[in-house]
């Protein structure tokens, strides 16, 4: 499960404070978003006082079944023709798995700090969720049989489909990555130096030799040798009752403190074989990547426009 009942809010918010004056469009946004009362602790959406819920999305991007959890403005293209288009759009990039379940509570107290003037989106990996049964899309798995959507690269080229698909050119960018979400916001803006960041936030990056780290060395013989086998113990939970998985997951996170209810129906949704594969393949396997190269060599980072 993902550590994200405490992500800081107000280390966002305070990424405004400091206007780049080489940039006007920047700068302005800096001055609006400074308006922004701090919020100093996370507040469930489904608490007192809290009357607007997220709005889930599915659809296939490359041939991948994706879910977008968003607060504020669904329609970015619609809304950029308004009145008073949205100008910033902040994006998460979730870690591995990719369940933007995950992130709810987080997402809703960025999109109260900023008094509900940005839409806060989340955008899972490719394949990384199920959509409930009522919901009726049209598959393209056209791309995803002859590339490989699922692995790290193919995510990568996932989220960059997603925005040129669903975000207006113009709009500016906040992109938050937990975890591996880092490095694929890094990829991101290495591959596409069209993209208008506004900022780029790492939270518990996970960005170099991740083969090589104490989970790495052992999780990667297990994923090179041993991922089928995991395959199992999925199956046969999920053939349990959905309130036994429920009971079964608030007794594993029993111990961590001040519970968020929203990790629990997102726990349960990782009890899936059809995504379990899918969320093995993001972890890169090879022992000696580096890829922190992609933060040093600042020559292979293209400027980002002005």
């Amino acid at each position: 499960v993902p550590a994200v009942t405490r992500l800081p809010v107000n280390a966002i918010k305070s990424l405004f404070t400091n206007p780049f004056h080489s940039q006007k469009r920047t700068r302005k946004a800096s001055v609006e978003l400074r308006e922004a009362d701090p919020v100093d602790v996370m507040c469930s959406p489904g608490s007192e006082g809290h009357e607007e819920d997220a709005s889930g999305e599915y659809f296939y991007c490359r041939g991948a079944v994706t879910e977008v959890l968003k607060y504020g403005s669904t329609d970015l293209h619609s809304a950029s023709k308004g009145p008073n288009p949205p100008k910033v759009l902040i994006l998460i990039i979730p870690g591995n798995p990719g369940v933007v379940g995950f992130y709810k509570t987080y997402m809703w107290t960025l999109y109260q700090t900023f008094l509900r003037r940005y839409p806060v989106w989340a955008v899972s990996h490719a394949g990384h969720c199920m959509p409930p049964d009522t919901f009726d899309m049209i598959e393209d798995a056209s791309v995803a049989e002859k590339e490989d959507v699922f692995g790290l690269d193919g995510q990568i080229e996932h989220k960059l489909a997603f925005l040129r698909k669903h975000v207006p050119q113009e709009t500016l960018l906040l992109l938050i990555g937990h975890s591996i979400g880092c490095y694929i916001i890094l990829e991101m803006m290495k591959r596409d130096p069209e993209l208008k960041v506004l900022k780029a936030v790492m939270l518990f990056p996970t960005i170099e030799r991740m083969a090589c780290s104490p989970q790495g060395k052992v999780l990667t013989p297990v994923l090179c040798r041993l991922r089928y086998a995991v395959y199992l113990p999925i199956f046969l939970l999920s053939l349990l009752p959905e309130r036994l998985k429920a009971g079964m997951a608030r007794l594993a996170l029993r111990n961590l403190y001040s519970l968020d209810t929203y990790i629990v129906p997102a726990t349960v949704s990782l009890i899936n074989v059809d995504c379990a594969g899918e969320r093995l393949s993001v972890f890169p396997v090879r022992p000696g990547k580096r890829v922190m190269d992609v933060v040093m060599a600042g020559e292979s980072l293209p400027k980002r426009p002005q």
